[in-house]
């Protein structure tokens, strides 16, 4: 008889486990249409921001383009050093 370490024991197979397509179609659909419905809350959640984002920087832009103007009208240099 092998010592006890010498001795392997054979993993027992795993169980076959059936795909069962009402089951997949009961469950794991609505699930991923979930999933995909919450992703595009996100998604327009996320183009409401970036649109909101882009106004506030048109915004910003043109109150630095209104404060230069009147200095390039005043006469000051408009960057050119001659």
């Amino acid at each position: 008889m092998l010592p006890l370490a010498a001795q392997v024991l054979a993993p027992a197979p795993l169980p076959e486990i059936p795909v069962d397509p009402n089951l997949i179609a009961s469950q794991v659909v609505p699930l991923i249409g979930a999933a995909i419905a919450g992703l595009e809350q996100n998604v327009a959640q996320l183009q409401r921001e970036v649109g909101e984002l882009a106004e506030r920087l048109d915004f910003a832009e043109r109150m630095l383009a209104d404060r230069r103007q009147p200095q390039l009208r005043a006469g000051e240099p408009s960057g050119h050093h001659g």
